[in-house]
């Protein structure tokens, strides 16, 4: 399984500009929103330990410095849950400097405010449960629906939950004929999971909000699955057709 990617809700929201609530979701899901969040997920990706370490820090090894144009990032490897975190970020540069990045790490260490928090790491291994999942589903939904429509005729796929065993599954075709768009949502359970069909229409219907109540009453449910391939008895699919501008 391959390295999670997170970012702080600290940094979402004092460094990036992003929305704290961002900090449930995998930073793939948002990367287009943000250049550093893009710079990390290519990066850290491929090599969640790389990049060089940052000597103001300590322990000197455990924080590394990301490069994004003249901006750093500083992030951690945490290799008991297989997570790198994105923890801060600013545009500045300039050794010597008083205002310099590496002088901001420094400040936000010593303030005990950069390391990942409590809710940081709680949101990573504790699956959502209840009004937790659905608000989850919802943050998730608009960046989803946004990552599909860039790429029309690509699925999107996402496993809500981790550890309820949700995995989504998003495709949206554009008919540049008619200005029809279609898309597919999937909804695959982990066998032996004893979620109702109620219950999975609601999430759907939290994943979707960002569509509009226009395109959310022509929600149906499909047998057939997804254009190119087939649904397995545990996978709810469901389509939806919408006019749409470009």
């Amino acid at each position: 399984m391959a390295t999670r990617l997170r970012v702080t809700a600290r940094c979402l929201e004092e460094d990036l500009g992003l929305p704290r609530d961002y900090a449930c979701l995998d930073a793939e899901l948002f990367e287009s929103r943000c250049e550093p969040v893009r710079k990390f997920v290519s990066m850290r990706g491929t090599d969640p330990n790389s990049g060089e370490p940052i000597e103001s820090l300590s322990p000197r090894t455990a924080f590394r410095s990301l490069h994004t144009g003249r901006g750093r990032a500083a992030t951690f490897y945490d290799k008991v849950h297989d997570v790198c975190w994105l923890l801060a970020w600013d545009p500045y540069h300039a050794d010597g400097d008083p205002d310099d990045v590496y002088e901001y790490f420094g400040r936000l260490d010593s303030a005990k405010v950069l390391r990942p928090s409590k809710e940081d790491v709680d949101q990573l291994v504790a699956p959502a449960i209840g009004a937790a999942l659905f608000r989850q589903a919802e943050i998730a939904g608009g960046l989803l629906v946004l990552n599909a429509r860039s790429e029309p005729a690509k699925s999107v796929c996402w496993t809500l939950a981790d550890g309820v065993g949700i995995r989504i599954m998003l495709e949206v075709v554009w008919d540049e004929r008619d200005g029809l768009e279609q898309g597919w949502l999937g909804i695959l359970l982990e066998p032996r999971q004893d979620i109702l069909a109620h219950s999975l229409w609601s999430i759907a219907a939290a994943l979707l909000k960002g569509l509009g109540e226009d395109v959310l009453g022509t929600l149906e449910a499909v047998t057939d699955g997804f254009p190119d391939r087939p649904s397995p008895p545990n996978e709810l699919v469901i389509t939806w057709t919408a006019e749409r501008r470009r």
